[in-house]
């Protein structure tokens, strides 16, 4: 296989279009806003206690992707989607391998204290995107694999090397799946939900 057909196949199979988990971060907004508007008309209702209350714990704050990171992963992303339809020069699939393996480094970072974390809120947010998952029929672990993988793929095509092949088909449902969650939690579908529901910079109820 020549270099330049493998470099398009590669670039192509990474599949970093926005595929987004739709249903699942539409039904996670559309519920956050409903508490948040039944606790600023009647603050004296029951309120949940986890990743759906409208009154968020610092901790769970914390995992806020950063508008630079977020710009600095589409830049990345944009111009990796560009290659699946030329080639470029081997030293920048090595540069775009590693920085996608920096900023990547920021949400699998944010995983692990999700995992380790002592807040209830942060523990039952990982606990509920665990789930999510695997009813899928994938988990977190293999996200995180094929994320490696991606920036594997790109800075083996920068040494010319061959390109590892990947544990999914990259035709099958479930890699689908896979670039969708990993595009999630790349920019932070958690983070998606708290600033559309206007509940991001809420402060625990006194």
């Amino acid at each position: 296989m020549c270099c330049l057909h493998r470099a398009g196949w590669a670039a192509s199979l990474l599949g970093f279009s926005a595929l987004w988990s739709n249903t699942f971060t539409g039904q996670f907004i559309a519920k956050r806003q409903r508490l948040v508007q039944q606790a600023r008309g009647a603050v004296e209702e029951v309120l949940p206690i986890g990743p759906f209350c409208p009154f968020t714990s610092p901790s769970l704050r914390t995992l806020c992707t950063e508008p630079e990171q977020r710009q600095k992963l589409e830049t990345i992303l944009s111009r990796i989607d560009e290659l699946a339809e030329t080639t470029a020069e081997p030293h920048e699939y090595l540069r775009l391998g590693g920085e996608l393996r920096d900023a990547d480094s920021v949400w699998r970072g944010n995983l692990l204290h999700m995992r380790h974390s002592a807040d209830f809120q942060t523990q039952e947010l990982y606990e509920f995107t665990e789930a999510h998952l695997e009813k899928l029929g994938v988990s977190i672990v293999e996200v995180e694999r094929f994320a490696i993988w991606q920036a594997d793929a790109l800075e083996a095509m920068g040494r010319s090397r061959p390109v590892p092949g990947p544990e999914v088909d990259p035709a099958s449902e479930k890699a689908q799946h896979l670039r969708g969650l990993l595009d999630s939690f790349r920019f932070g579908s958690w983070d998606e939900t708290r600033e559309r529901s206007g509940v991001c910079g809420t402060t625990w109820a006194q």
